[in-house]
C-alpha cells in the first residue's frame, strides 16, 4: 500500500502542468469564495434597505392620514362649529397639526426615496457579484477539466473566464 502512495507522489512530481492546474484551481476557489460572500452580503443589504423603505412608506402613509384628518377636522369645525374663541383655537390647532404633518411627511418621503436608491444600488451590486461568481465558477470547472483530459486548453480558458469574473466582481465592489 505504501508503494502505491509513493507512486502517487511521484506522479505529481512528474506532472508540472497538473501542479499548475491544481494551484490555479485553489486560487480560483479563494476568489470564488470571496465573490460568493460579497454577493450574499449585497443581497442581504438590498433586502434590508427594501424593508426599511417599505417601513418608511408605511410611516409616510400614516402621517398623511393624520394630516388629512387634521384638515378634515379644521374644515368641520369651520363649517359646523359655533363661532367664538374656543372654535378659533381648535381651528388653529388643526391648522398647526396639518402643517406639522405635512412637513414630517416630506422628510419621511425623502428618507424613503433615499432607502430606495440604496436598495437599488445594493441590488445592482449583487447582480454584478452574481455574474462574477458565475464566471469564476465556470473558470474553476474548466480548470478542473484538465485533470480528466490532460488538455492544457482547459486551464487557459478557465483562467480567462475567471479573470472576467474577477473583473466584474471588482466593478461591483467599486461601484
Amino acid at each position: 500500500m505504501s508503494g502505491h502512495g509513493g507512486h502517487h507522489e511521484e506522479g505529481h512530481a512528474n506532472d508540472p502542468e497538473g501542479r499548475k492546474a491544481g494551484l490555479q484551481a485553489a486560487i480560483l476557489a479563494v476568489f470564488l469564495a470571496l465573490a460568493t460572500i460579497l454577493a450574499h452580503r449585497a443581497h442581504t443589504e438590498g433586502i434590508m434597505k427594501k424593508s426599511e423603505q417599505n417601513d418608511m412608506w408605511a410611516y409616510y402613509q400614516a402621517k398623511r392620514g393624520r394630516q388629512a384628518l387634521a384638515e378634515f377636522g379644521k374644515d368641520m369645525v369651520t363649517l359646523i362649529g359655533p363661532k367664538g374663541e374656543a372654535t378659533d383655537k381648535q381651528i388653529e390647532k388643526f391648522k398647526g397639526d396639518a402643517e406639522r404633518y405635512k412637513e414630517e411627511t416630506e422628510k419621511i418621503k425623502e428618507e424613503a426615496e433615499h432607502c430606495g436608491k440604496e436598495a437599488k444600488h445594493a441590488e445592482d451590486q449583487a447582480l454584478f457579484y452574481d455574474i462574477g461568481e458565475g464566471l469564476i465558477e465556470i473558470g474553476l470547472v474548466l480548470t478542473s477539466l484538465f485533470f480528466l483530459s490532460k488538455k492544457k486548453i482547459f486551464p487557459v480558458v478557465g483562467l480567462l473566464a475567471s479573470v472576467a469574473g474577477i473583473v466584474v466582481a471588482v466593478v461591483a465592489f467599486i461601484k
